[in-house]
């Protein structure tokens, strides 16, 4: 049980109309306010497209990245993520990881590409004599029931290209302030919107791989800010995202974007087969 939940853990890695009669009366005052606000949340949602836009652009990037899950795991994760998109995906993760309070021994490493996760602990290199243990996407429902392929889907699909391209379905963002990250002028923004909506903002090559994380954990709503650059760059996005037995809050600061990831796949000496999980 405690293995597969340290597993679980480590690869964890959503418009009134008002009418009215007479002018100056109260419906028509709430219809020009109604209207004020539509006309000042232009600007915030077209900065949210000229944002997806620019993602779509995107080769790499990394970023420091604070996770907490809380539904039948509670799980906590500090770390550094750095992906590569194109021409491939390859993501390595590099986290602290607690499961129900418990935290594990050293740093947990995981990588994924398109086929495979590869899985990088103490523990289990102890056991097996090699850094590595590598699982098949294919694999990853064990005897136990244990299903871990949405997990490795969220991680694909929740690069800024993908989140980006959701925070457009928001009707409600607004701009709220600014900042300096990373010594970059950032503008702040807030909003939300329901996991259908933004589901239906996104390319047909993403849409498969957020979906089925969406759809296994029960996520039903996100509430989004998001900090961006003058060059319409994701430079920091703090995500809550909601369900009926789920709360993810997730806490993104971009370092780099568009230079080389340096993620590479570890060599087949260094790596060991996936043992079965009780």
């Amino acid at each position: 049980m405690a293995l597969r939940r340290i597993a679980a853990a480590a690869l964890c890695a959503a418009v009134a109309t008002a009418t009215g009669c007479s002018p100056g009366g109260p419906a028509t005052r709430t219809a020009t306010a109604a209207t004020a606000r539509s006309q000042a949340a232009q600007p915030a949602r077209q900065a949210m497209s000229l944002a997806a836009s620019e993602a779509q652009r995107n080769t790499s990037f990394a970023a420091t990245l604070q996770v907490r899950s809380m539904g039948s795991l509670a799980t906590t994760l500090s770390g550094t993520l750095r992906m590569q998109l194109k021409p491939s995906l390859l993501a390595d993760q590099n986290f602290h990881v607690s499961a129900d309070g418990e935290a594990l021994p050293g740093a947990v490493e995981t990588l994924l590409t398109g086929t495979a996760a590869y899985l990088k602990m103490d523990t289990l290199a102890r056991v097996l004599g090699k850094p590595w243990v590598k699982v098949s996407i294919s694999g990853l429902r064990n005897a136990a029931g244990v299903n871990l392929i949405p997990l490795v889907q969220q991680v694909e699909g929740g690069n800024p290209l993908a989140q980006v391209q959701m925070f457009t379905a928001s009707t409600d963002v607004r701009e709220v302030g600014s900042q300096v990250i990373n010594g970059g002028a950032t503008t702040e923004y807030t909003g939300s919107y329901r996991a259908a909506a933004g589901l239906g903002k996104l390319g047909p090559g993403l849409r498969p791989l957020v979906w089925p994380a969406l759809k296994a954990t029960g996520i039903s709503t996100t509430q989004f800010d998001v900090w961006i650059g003058s060059q319409h760059q994701v430079r920091k996005m703090i995500l809550v995202q909601s369900g009926k037995s789920i709360r993810v809050t997730s806490v993104m600061v971009v370092t780099m974007i568009n230079q080389p990831a340096g993620v590479q796949i570890p060599l087949a000496s260094q790596v060991a087969d996936a043992p079965d999980i009780p």
